[in-house]
């Protein structure tokens, strides 16, 4: 049979340990882990006269104070640029990954989002592709950094004689119907004529 010094195994439910300890130099000294609703707190109490009362006060403080939110989510917007010789002149940006992490209470989570973008990405650009980063922090020194991608795919746009492709192709299908608008018509009045000489 195991037998442990540690009381927060007893009084507290989400504590998870993790290890008692003393010597003459250091003391009561303490390391403890808790979990409520998915957000753990680890404590590290040195020389405590009190090393249970302590761990319970700073455990206490930090789920008092913050809470596990979604920072971004996979798949929101997070910014558009501009696109340089492309079939579209803008292009949104999407958050690659969802970001999870503990937070402040009162913290407005748009003050803990950094884009960093260029100011225009040259076509062609491909779905998904990687086209700036974002720097997620909670306000307390921690923080990831993950790519922004581009939500669709942009064709390059080509230019024949400062012309794009799209717009000669429409102008020759234009032109290509005007002319035949004329060649029925032109054949519909010799036909008509040849009608008239019989």
């Amino acid at each position: 049979m195991l037998i442990s010094r540690n009381r927060t195994l007893r009084s507290d439910p989400p504590s998870e340990g993790i290890k008692t300890g003393f010597t003459r130099p250091a003391g009561q000294c303490f390391v403890g882990s808790a979990t409520r609703e998915g957000l753990q707190f680890l404590t590290v109490v040195l020389g405590s006269e009190d090393w249970y009362g302590d761990h319970q006060a700073m455990i206490e403080w930090a789920f008092a104070n913050f809470e596990l939110q979604e920072v971004v989510k996979k798949g929101d917007a997070a910014a558009s640029v501009r696109v340089q010789g492309g079939v579209e002149e803008q292009i949104e940006l999407l958050y690659s990954e969802s970001v999870k992490a503990p937070v402040p209470k009162a913290a407005s989570l748009t003050e803990l989002v950094a884009s960093s973008v260029p100011q225009a990405i040259k076509a062609p650009i491909g779905k998904d592709q990687a086209v700036g980063t974002v720097r997620v922090t909670n306000g307390s020194g921690w923080s990831e950094e993950l790519p922004l991608i581009a939500a669709h795919e942009v064709r390059q746009q080509f230019r024949i004689a400062g012309q794009s492709v799209e717009t000669i192709g429409f102008a020759l299908i234009a032109g290509g119907l005007g002319l035949g608008t004329l060649y029925v018509k032109n054949r519909a009045r010799k036909l008509s004529r040849g009608f008239r000489g019989r």
